[in-house]
């Protein structure tokens, strides 16, 4: 027993930090090995006592409790929510949203549904632009109607859009271009043209394509600032892919087809430089055309129009079919384009996200 309390002081003294190299080591193990003779005798005499006394009670054991301590468990993995994804595509492909003729109070719940349709289409494409085609706020995109209409719902994805003037954004009161002063700023690039646009129309690249934004609302004949911007860009900026964004459409299987050749000089330069694609609006429905010429043949340079003026206010129901149209709907939705180097693809989507109609082709 002498042994044992020997150890636990000795013990009691290595914790406490004393030196214990040299002589002390030799003395921790003399000690250390005194005591575990000394502990082997006891033992074996207890033993003995048992064997002699087979009355005696066996010792009650103590179990000692341990301390209550939290294990967290194995971390496992949360599989994550699998999200829809496009198959591969190629490299450089851009992705792009059009709509136009958006928010309208007498159709404000469907404003609502536009943006979760948008929102669904942004998890599948993260990057996508979204072009506003015009008449992004009814009646007269006054400051009080943005405030509570436009900028309530969509005022978060200015980031990622260029906008497009429409009549109604031209409208008494407007406040349109105080209000998105900023991306027309920003997008606007004139390069050595010399032309002054008042921020009305402008030119900017997307992936490998050119975009010229023009203002359907202001003058596009020959004599036309609009028309000799148009005309020194696609001269001397071309590219492979380029497209058109005005809010007025040319040709439209809608009520406002273009039968007084508004728009037919700016149109006729656009075909005779090999322009891929026209968007437009202002007609409150869904269409495409086929590559046609100004007179709506079927050209193999001719221009496609993508229209969608489905994106919120209330729909049209005059259409009809013309010669050139490819396709046509009247139900609210998106037009979602994805941009190639050298080609693209579109499909019209409704309100859920269904395809209604999709097509190919390659630019010129």
């Amino acid at each position: 027993m002498a042994a044992l309390e020997q150890l636990v002081g000795t013990v009691k003294d290595f914790v406490s930090g004393r030196d214990y190299s040299g002589p002390y080591l030799n003395s921790f193990r003399n000690t250390f090995y005194a005591a575990v003779v000394g502990s082997s005798v006891l033992l074996q005499a207890c033993g003995k006592a048992r064997e002699i006394s087979p009355t005696a009670p066996d010792p009650v054991p103590v179990t000692a409790t341990p301390p209550t301590t939290t294990v967290p468990p194995d971390p496992t993995p949360t599989p994550p929510i699998p999200i829809p994804t496009d198959p591969p595509r190629e490299s450089g492909d851009k992705e792009l949203f059009a709509l136009a003729d958006n928010v309208s109070f007498q159709t404000f719940d469907i404003t609502l549904l536009m943006r979760r349709l948008i929102d669904m289409m942004l998890v599948k494409h993260p990057s996508a632009q979204i072009a506003w085609d015009g008449d992004l706020q009814y009646d007269n995109a006054t400051k009080d109607e943005l405030e509570r209409g436009w900028k309530r719902v969509y005022d978060d994805l200015k980031n990622r859009s260029f906008v497009i003037w429409g009549n109604h954004d031209h409208g008494p009161g407007s406040d349109f271009r105080n209000y998105f002063a900023d991306l027309i700023q920003k997008n606007r690039i004139y390069r050595d043209s010399g032309v002054v646009s008042f921020n009305n129309f402008y030119a900017l690249d997307y992936g490998a394509w050119r975009f010229y934004i023009l203002d359907s609302n202001l003058p596009t004949n020959r004599n036309s600032v609009q028309y000799s911007f148009l005309q020194h860009e696609l001269t001397t900026n071309r590219t492979l892919c380029t497209a058109v964004f005005m809010h007025h459409p040319y040709q439209t299987p809608g009520k406002y087809f273009d039968q007084q050749g508004y728009l037919r000089d700016i149109m006729t330069l656009a075909f005779d430089n090999q322009v891929d694609l026209v968007f437009n609006g202002h007609d409150h429905l869904k269409w495409s055309t086929k590559k046609v010429d100004m007179d709506g043949n079927e050209h193999p340079r001719g221009i496609r129009t993508l229209g969608n003026g489905a994106g919120g206010a209330p729909l049209y129901t005059e259409r009809t079919r013309a010669k050139f149209l490819e396709w046509d709907g009247g139900t609210h939705g998106l037009l979602h384009i994805t941009l190639r180097r050298d080609g693209y693809t579109y499909s019209f989507l409704n309100l859920n996200g269904g395809v209604e109609f999709s097509n190919s082709d390659r630019c010129h």
